[in-house]
């Protein structure tokens, strides 16, 4: 069970978190140096669909150029962009776990290359 008490302290910044606070909640104490949600949030570049909203929920019309383009819809795939209903008004830097695999991999590379954001020193 999670200790709400517990507070996990950003490695990058003065913050601190409960476990239960923090977006995602955390299940276990990271190990090595751990960046919050409002410091990873700053290595994103590209905002991500939330999810949640109604156009985020919606069916693929399967009518519209975006959605003719699809495989599912035996399109060629390669335009892209979602269904015109699906268009989410909610956009935000999505954490990790909101993420495909793939750019949480771009993401970490990018970690790496930058020099700006180094942790505070303790």
């Amino acid at each position: 069970s999670l200790n709400t008490s517990e507070l996990i302290l950003c490695d990058y910044c003065p913050k601190a978190f409960h476990r239960i606070c923090h977006i995602p909640q955390l299940l276990e104490i990271p190990q090595g140096e751990w960046r919050c949600c409002e410091c990873s949030a700053l290595l994103y570049k590209k905002k991500q669909r939330c999810g949640k909203c109604i156009e985020c929920t919606q069916v693929d019309c399967g009518e519209c150029t975006p959605c003719l383009s699809m495989k599912k819809f035996e399109g060629n795939g390669k335009y892209g962009k979602p269904c015109i209903f699906k268009r989410c008004k909610c956009k935000r830097y999505a954490t990790p776990d909101h993420m495909p695999a793939k750019q949480v991999a771009k993401m970490r590379r990018s970690r790496n290359d930058q020099h700006d954001m180094n942790p505070i020193e303790k």
